[in-house]
């Protein structure tokens, strides 16, 4: 006797006993054996096969309907994964040991464009925080800047794959956005994720939407602004800050740790971003936050000096226009020009000593910086800007020692435009107290120890008149350096000089200050020094 010929009854009994793959052989005998045994082949499939061999993720990847239904109807879990359990899927999102793809049926379909199987999906109640892994290469990006790039699959949730993989966002991205998804992985809104990259399409679609929250906050306090992760192309990226900004999320929110967007892209160099957000009407009055001043970071963030030392005038040329407009609309929205970094220094110190630029120099002076305190000591006792600048702890000499040869002259010359400047605006060289090291105290100190030290002297000789030392002060340090020829020499020109200045001598002009800048205009892509 066949097995075509057996009652239904002993038929039924041959079915409990049968193994998935005995099942699907059975189902294809005839239309009578498929009826039969198709329910024992997903009932079998749902309570015995291993998770990642369930019916549901084989048809939401090909866009069946018909074996999503059927598998629903016998019990099917449509947030099935793949994995042991959602708890796998997140302890081992910082692994690469185990390289395995778990998703649930929403996310594959999403992944593949099948829209019926989403709407479906949807209607039947699959959850929208269902964790995935390895689906795909995106990486949180905030997990990025924390751990290697290898260590990280993000357990991405369904509206992710609509925002970055899905070919027909402008249907299924909204569908999952109607249906509640707030969220594209752990604490990271749909939004948030979009900028990341950024996804232009979704942002739009996003934005439009009349239940968008620009008042959105993660567990950190950033808003979706704080999520931009600024691209080559600096047009893009202002065209999204525009956007956010017109749909009203807050330009000037600071996240837990206190920073704003503008401080994040100061911080990390994105200096034509700055300035866009800047434009637009950002704050820059925010002083303290990674231990420095707003214009403090502007000052030592851009790669200047790298892009000088390799030769690469042209983005040195640019760096400069940015740093100088950067420097001035800070100041001009509430940038404090005076405040200290570590407590120790303030911006017009860093100004002289890296940029070694009058342009921003006088920017900074014509808005108030101090010289007279721009260097805080050990002791807390203020320092004049050019006392601290030649110090030989604290000063230019510090970046300049070249072990191959002496320090010369030569280290000095990229800074005589500024101290020039300087000893034009009035900046002391003298100190109010024969007991305080001025500037004059470390040059002397240091023209002592030979004659070719007393380049920097002789320039102070040169440039300097009385509204930087006092006559008295001169004399003073005359007799403390009496017996040095030379230093007492120089010192004797500076005093006579002195005696002789009336009120209306001035130091001789290089033109340097006042000089025609070009106007600055966005580049085209972000400055990179590599």
């Amino acid at each position: 006797m066949t097995l075509r010929n057996l009652p239904n009854e002993m038929l039924h009994l041959i079915g409990a006993f049968c193994q998935t793959e005995q099942l699907g052989s059975l189902s294809l005998v005839s239309r009578h054996f498929h009826a039969l045994y198709n329910p024992y082949l997903y009932k079998h499939n749902i309570l015995h096969d291993k998770p990642n061999k369930a019916s549901v993720l084989w048809a939401a990847k090909k866009g069946s309907l018909d074996t999503l239904k059927l598998a629903f109807r016998y019990g099917a879990d449509l947030n099935c994964t793949g994995a042991p359990s959602e708890g796998f899927i997140r302890t081992s999102a910082y692994s690469v040991l185990d390289p395995e793809t778990y998703a649930a049926p929403l996310h594959l379909a999403v992944l593949h464009n099948h829209e019926h199987i989403v709407k479906w999906l949807l209607e039947k109640g699959a959850r929208l925080d269902v964790p995935s892994r390895n689906l795909c290469g995106c990486k949180d990006l905030r997990n990025v800047r924390r751990l290697p790039p290898d260590w990280v699959f993000t357990p991405w949730y369904p509206v992710h794959y609509a925002i970055f993989h899905g070919p027909n966002n402008e249907s299924i991205l909204p569908l999952l956005l109607k249906h509640g998804a707030v969220y594209a992985t752990e604490d990271l809104s749909p939004i948030a994720d979009a900028i990341q990259e950024p996804m232009e399409e979704a942002i739009d679609i996003m934005l439009q939407r009349d239940d968008f929250d620009p008042n959105y906050r993660d567990s950190m306090g950033a808003t979706a602004l704080h999520h931009l992760v600024p691209r080559r192309e600096v047009s893009k990226t202002c065209a999204i800050i525009k956007k956010l900004i017109d749909r009203g999320v807050p330009i000037d929110a600071k996240a837990n740790g206190g920073a704003t967007i503008f401080t994040i892209m100061v911080h990390y160099a994105h200096f034509p971003i700055a300035i866009e957000l800047l434009n637009a009407g950002a704050d820059a009055s925010e002083e303290r936050w990674y231990e420095r001043s707003t214009i403090t970071s502007i000052i030592l963030g851009n790669g200047l000096d790298e892009a000088k030392k390799q030769g690469r005038d042209q983005l040195a040329k640019l760096l400069t226009q940015e740093q100088r407009e950067l420097i001035r609309l800070a100041i001009k929205r509430g940038a404090d020009v005076n405040g200290l970094f570590r407590d120790r220094f303030r911006p017009v110190y860093f100004a002289l000593i890296f940029l070694k630029d009058p342009k921003c120099l006088k920017t900074m002076l014509d808005a108030g910086a101090r010289t007279e305190d721009a260097a805080i000591d050990r002791h807390s006792n203020a320092k004049g800007l050019l006392s601290a600048f030649f110090n030989e702890g604290d000063g230019y000499l510090r970046f300049c020692y070249n072990f191959t040869r002496p320090v010369n002259e030569t280290d000095l010359e990229p800074y005589k435009a500024s101290l020039k400047l300087l000893l034009k605006r009035g900046a002391r060289i003298d100190a109010p107290s024969q007991h305080q090291i001025s500037a004059l105290d470390e040059i002397c100190s240091r023209a002592a120890k030979g004659k070719e030290n007393t380049y920097e002297l002789e320039f102070l000789v040169k440039y300097a008149t009385n509204q930087n030392a006092s006559v008295g002060y001169v004399e003073e340090l005359m007799k403390r350096n009496k017996g040095r020829g030379e230093i007492q020499a120089l010192l004797g020109q500076l005093y006579a000089k002195l005696l002789n200045i009336t009120g209306d001598d001035e130091i001789e002009d290089d033109g340097e200050e006042d000089s025609d800048d070009e106007p600055y205009s966005t580049p085209a892509f972000l400055p990179r020094c590599s």
